[in-house]
């Protein structure tokens, strides 16, 4: 009898690249497909001991950005208006969602948010908040906590 030869087999995984297809709302519903929760990561106090959470600029950024990569979708913001009064700033954009293989097939959504700032940083939190609340309420994304709306104060 023969003894059997044991033999490896090395397997080879390639990388390969999935091209990506269709207009932009059947691009932006695919990344709607991998991508709907999202936890709020941070906590923001407003005095006598009251807070609420929200989800940061840069958790909604980590979170989608590979996804519009993957799927062909640039999300292109401009600002169409700034208003400042003391350290009070409202900041108007708009945000163009393009697909990258047709620029032309495009749509646009927009916000308005204020950031308050002693400093110079009050455009820099209204776009934040604006470019945020515009991703996560476009892609319809949940967050799994109460949101400012259902606390019974006035902040």
């Amino acid at each position: 009898m023969g003894k059997k030869k044991e033999t490896e087999v090395e397997e080879v995984v390639e990388d390969v690249e999935v091209k990506a297809s269709g207009n932009i709302h059947q691009r932006l519903n695919k990344v709607m497909g991998e991508v709907n929760y999202i936890q709020k990561d941070k906590e923001i106090s407003f005095g006598n001991g009251r807070s609420y959470t929200v989800v940061g600029h840069d958790a909604v950024t980590e979170l989608i950005h590979p996804h519009l990569v993957k799927h062909g979708i640039n999300l292109i913001p401009s600002i169409t208006s700034v208003d400042q009064q003391g350290n009070r700033t409202r900041v108007d954009m708009a945000f163009r969602w393009i697909n990258i293989d047709e620029p032309e097939d495009y749509f646009v959504t927009t916000a308005f948010a204020y950031g308050l700032d002693s400093q110079d940083k009050g455009i820099g939190k209204a776009w934040s908040i604006c470019q945020r609340f515009t991703v996560l309420k476009t892609l319809h994304l949940m967050t799994g906590d109460k949101d400012i709306e259902e606390y019974d104060i006035d902040a």
